[in-house]
């Protein structure tokens, strides 16, 4: 049984206390002792109450320095000791007290007295307790915040609010009639209505403070008291609802009840959620027990997933293991540690699905997917889009942001018929240059239903309106559901369920056994993890068809379902590859070779090396190299002051060979801003080589030396480019893109074959390997 320090017990009588009274001690002026004994009752509660059942707010209008015995309570992990600075705060403070009794009656129901009476019949501790502390002068208080606090006296105590008033009693008679009253005075603690005194000895700031932090020692050794994931959502069988009307899930309890959602459906016409809280509220912990409670409820052929983290990618890690193979067979998108261009190319994925589903409803003349199941009979899954920290779509002032914000905000608005739900997720939804004014109207004015975990006061405001309030008084595990557009009076306060990792992989494992044969693995992106070129070339390449002119593999689309960039390496001119920047550039240069060894090993590779001879260059270079060589292909190596006179060399003796006999060569330059000119030959090599199956794949760190070397007449004879990390104009004058804004990362290229692309695309390099 959670205990509460619902009863004082003094020297001269016993008096009504926490959630069961208030309490008045007249200031008594001349000294310290009023507010001795008014720290000493503020003592008495925090003991006496279960650790961490009890915040404690004050306001010390006179800065007697009331409340700092009991700053280290705060130590415990749990702010349940808070100062209101000026007669602003409390005015605010009193506001959102109103809706916080009243949200507290709206749980109770009447079902019993007062909320001590209710926690003991649920033996749970829905709610909590508050002691407010007010030192001041009452009667010189506004009118208007008189006439709240009375309200507040008499109606507080039932829901838990508690008030200790240290104050003058002139004039104050209304209010003393809903107070116990205490009097210190000569050393003797007096209680005016039976003028029973005895004497009294101050408790020294030292017990205070020993007090408090023992408090704190006590929340930190206290289990926070949980709500079980299988109390609210029933395990005993999975996948027995239908979604043609609509998706529910549980989030955790409200009151004695479970407190449930519903997506989509024709009454309430609620599509969308947005979720916010503050870092460490349980952010990841409430999304997972949404995404698990409808996981439980529908079968992957009612409900599919598109999951999205702009964060670290942990929250959604736990639904697919790469070497057990297990999955959550609902999902058809997994974005680990997603970027904003592969948000950018999930939307517009979603927008071809919606084009299609839309098409399908109008040839069976449905107006939804509601009404396509009913005359079709045929079944059709209800897409849910989860987007953590979906802000990060619109972090930089570019392209990518503008496009994204009007992507999520026509498909907020648009989806629902076609049965695309979003649940966007965020620390913070302000501040935002790309969701501000009619954008943030646009995309907020499509999600009736907001759930805020512990925040500021300011992202309570954005979350759930500009009176709003509610988000920034929270404790742990507690959020306000919301299901009206932020309306204050639609507040519920929920305990939110625990999402036990232990109980939730046992259901993902049984979920997968039942579902993984006839569902493929989720389209995962794993941010900064790159494929081995290797494997996608097995993955991609009909190994028993011998190309005349491979392909070469320049890195991975960052799309849903991401393909290899390919580039054809025909006969044509200009099919030659300049790569540009620093970072990455040997591993791209022989990722690109890797591809074309494996097609066909018979395809040949000069390496001239100009970075040679130097310790780190030749650690990196010579596995690279040893890997090329591996799949049988001929690999030369060329470095030193011979540079020219061997390709000259090569060259010729290409010329010379039989057509049928040339076979593909490829002639691998590392480091060309070294040459303080090209040598003719390779000049020779990139203009016309290409036509006798000769092709210059050559990296520059500098793009100065590129045009250097090329000027305006060569630099027709590098059709696909490469864009590793350089300059920003640079970058733009490379890819003869002047509007291009592209953000250079390690783990990031910028592609782009100008014969067959109208635009460069962003990609992940593949590993050489």
């Amino acid at each position: 049984m959670l205990k509460v320090a619902k009863t004082l017990y003094t020297l001269v009588g016993e008096f009504p206390f926490i959630g069961n009274g208030n309490i008045w001690i007249r200031d008594s002026v001349k000294n310290r002792d009023s507010i001795l004994l008014t720290q000493s009752l503020v003592m008495d509660a925090l003991e006496q109450t279960t650790p961490g059942q009890l915040s404690v707010t004050f306001f010390d209008e006179t800065l007697s320095g009331l409340s700092s015995p009991f700053v280290a309570a705060n130590d415990g992990g749990s702010a349940i000791v808070e100062s209101l600075h000026d007669i602003n705060d409390l005015s605010v403070f009193i506001k959102y007290l109103r809706e916080h009794i009243q949200n507290v009656n709206n749980v109770i129901q009447g079902r019993t007295e007062s909320l001590i009476t209710f926690r003991e019949r649920l033996e749970f501790p829905v709610e909590s307790y508050k002691l407010v502390v007010i030192s001041t002068d009452i009667m010189m208080l506004a009118e208007d915040l008189q006439n709240d606090l009375m309200i507040l006296l008499r109606s507080g105590p039932r829901a838990g609010v508690s008030f200790l008033i240290h104050s003058l009693e002139i004039g104050a008679e209304n209010f003393l009639s809903l107070c116990s009253r205490l009097h210190i005075q000569n050393g003797a603690l007096i209680d005016p209505e039976s003028g029973f005194a005895q004497e009294w000895h101050a408790i020294s700031a030292h017990d205070m403070i020993s007090s408090s932090t023992a408090v704190a020692g006590k929340i930190r050794s206290t289990a926070v008291a949980t709500v079980p994931f299988d109390s609210v959502q029933h395990l005993e069988s999975k996948w027995e609802g239908s979604s043609a009307e609509g998706l529910s899930f549980a989030l955790g309890r409200f009151g004695p009840d479970a407190a449930e959602v519903t997506l989509g459906d024709d009454v309430h016409q609620r599509h969308n959620i947005l979720v916010t809280g503050a870092v460490g509220q349980g952010k990841s912990n409430i999304l997972s027990v949404i995404i698990h409670s409808m996981a439980q409820r529908y079968s992957p052929e009612e409900l599919n997933f598109f999951l999205l983290d702009f964060k670290e990618g942990v929250t959604l890690q736990r639904f697919i293991d790469s070497s057990s193979g297990v999955y959550l067979p609902h999902a058809s998108v997994l974005g680990l540690e997603a970027d904003r261009h592969y948000g950018l190319s999930v939307l517009k994925h979603l927008f071809g699905v919606y084009k299609l589903r839309m098409k399908q409803f109008k040839n069976f003349g449905a107006n939804d997917i509601k009404e396509f199941r009913a005359l079709t009979g045929q079944p059709m899954a209800r897409i849910v889009v989860v987007i953590d920290e979906f802000q990060m779509m619109f972090s930089e002032n570019d392209i990518v942001s503008s496009e994204s914000a009007s992507l999520l905000v026509k498909a907020v608005r648009l989806f629902r018929a076609s049965g695309i739900h979003f649940i966007l997720a965020s620390q913070t939804i302000g501040g935002n240059m790309a969701l501000i004014g009619s954008a943030a109207d646009g995309l907020f004015g499509q999600v009736p239903i907001r759930i805020a975990l512990k925040n500021s006061l300011a992202e309570s405001h954005a979350t759930l309106g500009h009176r709003n309030d509610a988000a920034a008084y929270l404790r742990p595990r507690e959020a306000i559901l919301n299901q009206n557009y932020g309306d204050l009076s639609s507040n519920q306060k929920i305990s939110v369920a625990f999402a036990d990792e232990k109980l939730l992989a046992g259901l993902r494992y049984d979920w997968w056994s039942s579902a993984g044969s006839v569902t493929s693995a989720p389209s995962v992106f794993a941010g900064d993890k790159s494929d081995s070129v290797s494997e996608v070339v097995e993955r991609f390449t009909n190994r028993s068809a011998r190309s005349v002119s491979p392909s070469i593999y320049l890195g991975e689309s960052i799309e849903v379902g991401g393909r290899p960039l390919r580039a054809s390496m025909e006969s044509g001119a200009g099919r030659n590859v300049a790569i540009i920047g620093s970072g990455g550039g040997y591993q791209l240069l022989f990722s690109i070779a890797l591809s074309m060894a494996i097609q066909d090993s018979s395809n040949k590779f000069a390496v001239v090396d100009l970075l040679g001879g130097i310790d780190d260059v030749e650690r990196e270079l010579e596995p690279l190299v040893n890997r090329l060589q591996v799949t049988g292909a001929q690999v030369l190596r060329i470095s030193g002051e011979n540079i020219a006179s061997e390709l000259e060399s090569i060259y010729d003796s290409i010329l010379l060979a039989e057509p049928n006999e040339r076979g593909n060569w490829f002639i691998l330059c590392a480091g060309l801003e070294r040459f303080k000119e090209i040598p003719q030959v390779l000049e020779r090599i990139y203009e016309e080589g290409n036509v006798f199956g000769v092709h210059v794949i050559g990296w520059w760190r500098k793009h100065s030396s590129f045009k250097s070397h090329l000027g305006y007449s060569g630099d027709p004879h590098f059709d696909v480019r490469v864009a590793l990390q350089m300059e920003p104009q640079s970058m733009r004058d490379f890819m003869s893109s002047p509007l291009l804004n592209w953000e250079a990362s390690e783990y990031r290229i910028l592609g782009w074959d100008r014969n067959f692309m109208s635009n460069p695309a962003s990609l992940i390099p593949y590993r050489a390997e």
